[in-house]
């Protein structure tokens, strides 16, 4: 399977943190409690807004990439509490999933997950994974890609996965986005 790899500067790291802080604002973990779940919380946004950023550069390039990653947080944090709805790239329906990697460090073991609750009609949703390296510095995986249409009928029904949609990462659909135009790695 063929994917590109992104890697996040330690700036660009900085920047991921102060607004994965933005995105905790009224944030709260449905599995676990108290001070375990604040850390988690904090994590889990961290490699979130890493792999946002690194899909925003891969899709724009690096500098267009940053701009439109910063454009799209700054209007999610005008409002919140009510987060940004899946929309990590503004004016279109784009969701960039990020997981790390702690189980193997071959990105094709991993599987693309999404929650019912995150969903939407008519959506483009972007597998990418990080892997902190050595030097401090972070290597995000653009894995591939799939829209609405393309998910399971239905969600795994037990074990880990219990609740989620699930398709292997080789099943992804490969890049370029042939419904995006005017972006790097769209055309």
């Amino acid at each position: 399977m063929k994917y590109d790899t992104i890697t996040i500067s330690k700036e660009d790291l900085k920047l991921c943190l102060k607004y994965t802080k933005n995105c905790l604002i009224g944030g709260a973990s449905p599995i676990t409690q108290g001070r375990e779940s604040k850390k988690l919380l904090l994590i889990n946004n961290f490699i979130g807004q890493v792999g946002t950023l690194a899909g925003c550069i891969y899709l724009y390039g690096e500098e267009r990439g940053r701009e439109e990653y910063i454009a799209a947080r700054e209007l999610a944090d005008l409002n919140p509490y009510q987060g940004d709805g899946g929309q990590d790239i503004v004016d279109q329906n784009i969701d960039i999933k990020c997981s790390y990697m702690r189980s193997s460090s071959d990105p094709t073991m991993y599987n693309f997950l999404l929650r019912p609750r995150d969903v939407h009609p008519d959506w483009t949703y972007i597998q990418t994974l990080a892997m902190r390296r050595e030097d401090g510095l972070m290597d995000v995986h653009i894995m591939g890609w799939v829209k609405t249409e393309d998910l399971p009928k239905k969600v795994q029904r037990m074990g880990v996965f219990k609740g989620a949609y699930k398709i292997p990462i080789a099943e992804l659909r490969e890049f370029p986005i042939p419904h995006f135009k005017g972006v790097e790695n769209a055309t």
